[in-house]
């Protein structure tokens, strides 16, 4: 006999998503992570980025006090509490994934996830173990894509996961990708004072977005000295 019902591997969204909705259901569920609960989306990619970005608007709107009829003196801006702040929002929020796993009786299980056979998962970790399951539901999530002619040395080169740790704002960035990530990191430096240009190599920022999109973004990200090269290589 099977030791779970399910056994979910990756704890993001998809993941954890599963494992408590099985869990609800009735089934006996356990759910295998190798590094934070919530997966990257919640610890180091939508969530403490939208936590900065908030941040970045309350600074825009004291440096445009003036537009509104307010005077305002002597204003200081500390971007090493504002990383504080997002990690305290990100905690917060893995908290009460944990309290939501474990009022739906969902085992939580640290360590690396490998599928040994259609119905056994080897999990490594601190102590090694198999776990015998019905069904299998991997949520792995993806991986960061590197840029070839970019070796990430965490000095000069570095990642988004380094950049929302950075607890002192840059003079001068390049941000490669004008993606929804960079953009985002964009339009955060800017408002702490830093000289930023995007690299793009396709025709427009965000190019998944719709054009119309683009446009407004580009005209926008103008009118605050965010400089844009699209259809441009790194090399």
């Amino acid at each position: 006999m099977a030791d779970y019902d399910v056994v979910v591997i990756g704890s993001g969204p998809g993941g954890y998503v599963a494992a408590i909705r099985a869990g609800q259901l009735g089934m006996k569920t356990a759910i295998v992570e190798r590094s934070d609960v919530g997966g990257v989306c919640l610890n180091w990619g939508c969530i403490p980025s939208k936590a900065l970005l908030r941040n970045a608007e309350v600074v825009n709107l004291f440096r445009r006090a003036s537009d509104f009829g307010i005077t305002a003196e002597n204003i200081q801006y500390d971007f090493g509490q504002a990383i504080d702040r997002s990690r305290q929002v990100v905690n917060s929020l893995t908290g009460g994934i944990r309290f939501l796993l474990k009022k739906n009786n969902v085992e939580y299980i640290d360590g690396l996830g490998k599928l040994k056979t259609s119905n056994q998962i080897e999990v490594l970790g601190d102590t090694s173990r198999v776990l015998d399951t019905e069904n299998v539901i991997l949520a792995t999530g993806a991986r960061f894509r590197p840029v070839p002619q970019l070796d990430i040395d965490e000095k000069v080169v570095i990642s988004s996961r380094q950049a929302l740790e950075m607890r002192e704002v840059p003079k001068r960035v390049v941000i490669v990708g004008g993606g929804a990530t960079g953009v985002e990191f964009a339009y955060l430096y800017r408002m702490y004072g830093s000289e930023v240009t995007i690299v793009e190599m396709l025709p427009r920022l965000v190019p998944l977005e719709d054009e119309e999109i683009s446009k407004h973004l580009e005209r926008s990200f103008q009118k605050q000295g965010i400089q844009s090269m699209t259809g441009a290589r790194v090399e």
